[in-house]
């Protein structure tokens, strides 16, 4: 087991290491600091998906974008505010569905997804040299099977979106304060005493109560 572990490629981790490589060229092609000039626009890798998916699919909706990008509702939302405020996109109202939102490229966005599609190109050409059709459709083949597999599982093992990560907090480990047990069996058993507690769990003042002093008897 441990010869077939080591002779196995480890395809999980050059998988990563390719993707985040890509994704770092991608983001110094766009900043001009690859060797090549940059496109001018400082496109990154998710706003170039957007750029690319409106103009295969012109007036798609929010909804389609972020499902397109498979990234999460308030990623993709502040992706979009930051390409409209480039004036890259433009929002528009749908006349049949108000509550529906729709998108697409302005003359800037047009432009700068010519830059993208240049830059693709010129990535493509880098990453397929020396590699024969065959090979390239085998890579092509498997990297379509990862996505295929890892879609379908179960939700409980795919991963969160980083929108969602707050959700579900494990409950708190921390002592209660001053060691009081601050369970609900104990708040029932001290019975109307637990009224007097403060709303933050601390104990509330001790009561200093004065002792009256005797007066001498008379004789």
């Amino acid at each position: 087991m441990t010869d077939d572990w080591q002779r196995t490629p480890r395809l999980v981790f050059l998988t990563t290491a390719a993707e985040r490589q890509m994704r770092r060229w991608i983001a110094r092609r766009a900043t001009g600091h690859s060797g090549a000039p940059g496109n001018g626009h400082g496109i990154g890798a998710p706003a170039a998906g957007v750029l690319l998916h409106l103009a295969d699919h012109p007036g798609a909706t929010i909804g389609e974008v972020t499902a397109a990008l498979q990234a999460s509702p308030a990623g993709a939302s502040g992706l979009l505010a930051r390409m409209e405020r480039a004036e890259l996109v433009r929002r528009r109202a749908d006349p049949n569905d108000r509550r529906a939102v729709r998108l697409d490229l302005t003359s800037a966005g047009t432009a700068a997804l010519d830059d993208v599609r240049a830059a693709l190109a010129e990535l493509n050409d880098r990453l397929t040299d020396g590699f024969t059709p065959d090979e390239l459709a085998t890579v092509s083949r498997w990297l379509e099977h990862v996505t295929r597999t890892l879609s379908q599982l179960p939700r409980r093992f795919r991963a969160s979106p980083r929108g969602q990560r707050g959700r579900g907090r494990r409950p708190s480990t921390r002592r209660p304060p001053c060691g009081r047990d601050t369970s609900a069996g104990a708040s029932a058993a001290h019975g109307s005493g637990s009224r007097t507690r403060s709303r933050r769990g601390t104990p509330p003042p001790v009561r200093r109560w004065r002792t009256r002093r005797r007066r001498p008897e008379s004789r």
